[in-house]
């Protein structure tokens, strides 16, 4: 008999947890290493995102000729290009 508050797994019980770490813990590896290629390319990739979306605002609203978009320091992040 076992001693009061403790558990008995079998060895299915086992394997399934170790399994299952190993594939969380593989999971959070490539997380990992995703977030570190996009921090060193984040710059480009915001761009072209603040880009995106000020075409898609110019198509939704036909009258927008010219877009600009600031930063805390009164910087030109991104601006849209005159036809």
């Amino acid at each position: 008999m076992s001693p009061p508050g403790t558990v008995k797994f079998s060895l299915k019980s086992k394997m399934l947890l170790f399994i299952g770490g190993i594939i969380n813990l593989m999971m959070f590896v490539i997380s990992v290493l995703d977030v570190l290629v996009y921090a060193e390319n984040g710059n480009f990739l915001s761009d072209d995102l603040l880009q995106t979306y000020l075409v898609d605002f110019q198509n939704k609203i036909p009258g927008v000729k010219y877009c600009m978009i600031f930063n805390w320091e009164n910087r030109v992040i991104v601006h849209s290009y005159s036809d």
